[in-house]
C-alpha cells in the first residue's frame, strides 16, 4: 500500500509539472506572437482580417504525458517560418528550446 500511494503521488506531481509547463509555454508563445500590422505587408490585408487573431488562437491540450500547444489559424505556420518581420525566428521554435529550463524551474518549485 505504501509503495502504491507513493507511486500515485509521483504520477500526480508529474502531471502537474506537465500541465504547468504547457501553460507557461503557451503564454510565452502568445507573448511572442506578432499582431498583424497591414502597413508592414507587401499585400493588402484579406477581407475581414482582424489584427490579433493569430495571438488569440493559441490552444493547449494535454493528454497524459503529452502536451500540445497549437494554433488554429491556417497561416500560423507561415508566420512561424519567416512570413513575419515581427517574429523572424518564429514563436514556437524559440519557446520550445526553453522547455527544459521551464520544466526544471517548475520541478524545483514542487519540492
Amino acid at each position: 500500500k505504501w509503495l502504491d500511494k507513493e507511486l500515485r503521488s509521483v504520477v500526480q506531481v508529474n502531471k502537474e509539472i506537465i500541465r504547468e509547463t504547457a501553460e507557461v509555454v503557451k503564454k510565452r508563445i502568445e507573448k511572442r506572437t506578432p499582431v498583424g500590422d497591414p502597413s508592414l505587408w507587401q499585400r493588402k490585408a484579406p477581407p475581414g482580417y482582424v489584427p490579433g487573431t493569430l495571438k488569440a488562437s493559441w490552444k493547449i491540450n494535454t493528454i497524459g504525458d503529452t502536451l500540445a500547444v497549437y494554433n488554429t489559424q491556417p497561416y500560423a505556420s507561415a508566420v512561424e517560418f519567416g512570413w513575419s518581420t515581427q517574429a523572424p525566428n518564429g514563436m514556437m521554435r524559440v519557446t520550445l528550446k526553453e522547455i527544459p529550463d521551464i520544466m526544471l524551474k517548475i520541478t524545483r518549485n514542487k519540492r
